[in-house]
């Protein structure tokens, strides 16, 4: 995160041109879960569960340009000076619907499911055996 703002870039390998923004001023002490996805023609940004920014490109993300996290792409300069829990990199371009769910998740766990009570089928109530 650089500026105050969550930043994803991602490199075909040759070059880091491929970046997009987001539009949130982030502030020190907040939690935030932030997400960057990358195809061979897209760039996204989420902050907590929604989309901040995209951006066109042509470049392809390529595994081979390694990862730098929390970072400028040197690797040294602009470093966050905060705390990045729970990093994942995954192969698979999330849905935003994926990203809403997980931050919904980890934001609000108690809110995000419900245990009701126990619910008896009507057929069963009257189930038995007889051997």
């Amino acid at each position: 995160m650089n500026a105050s703002k969550q930043k994803t870039y991602f490199s075909d390998g040759v070059a880091w041109s491929s970046q997009v923004a987001g539009t949130t001023t982030l502030v020190a002490g907040t939690w935030y879960y932030g997400v960057g996805t990358g195809t061979a023609s897209t760039i996204n940004t989420y902050l907590n569960g929604s989309l901040e920014n995209s951006s066109s490109t042509s470049r392809t993300p390529a595994a081979s340009a390694g990862i730098v996290v929390g970072a400028w792409y040197t690797g040294t300069s602009y470093n966050f000076p905060g705390v990045i829990d729970e990093l994942r990199i995954s192969s698979l371009v999330r849905s935003s619907s994926w990203i809403s769910t997980e931050y919904n998740n980890q934001s609000n766990p108690d809110g995000f499911w419900n245990i009701g009570s126990q619910e008896e089928p009507e057929s069963l109530k009257y189930l038995f055996f007889i051997p």
